[in-house]
């Protein structure tokens, strides 16, 4: 888990990596179709699914359990960087 300063994220290890639908409560769905949970935030106060697009090499990442999979980074590599910089878009808020 990431410290206080960073989100307060836990980037899982691949093993764990799940799909959404089984890992995601009947409460907080619809989730992206197809979409792979890898992180959460706090403890699973809300997680962060990616949606792979093998066409276009694309990696959408969104989050899941404050609204309905709203997407926040358009690759890991952007994830990443709202990590570092504690972007309000890793709780759900505009940016």
């Amino acid at each position: 888990m990431m410290d206080g300063a960073h989100g307060l994220i836990t980037l899982w290890p691949l093993g764990r990596w799940n799909r959404a639908e089984d890992e995601v409560p009947e409460s907080i769905r619809p989730l992206p179709a197809g979409a792979i949970v890898f992180a959460d935030h706090s403890l699973w106060c809300w997680a962060y699914a990616a949606q792979f697009d093998a066409e276009s090499e694309r990696t959408a990442v969104h989050i899941i359990g404050t609204g309905v999979g709203v997407p926040i980074a358009e690759t890991f590599t952007e994830f990443l960087e709202l990590i570092v910089t504690d972007s309000r878009l890793l709780y759900g808020e505009a940016g």
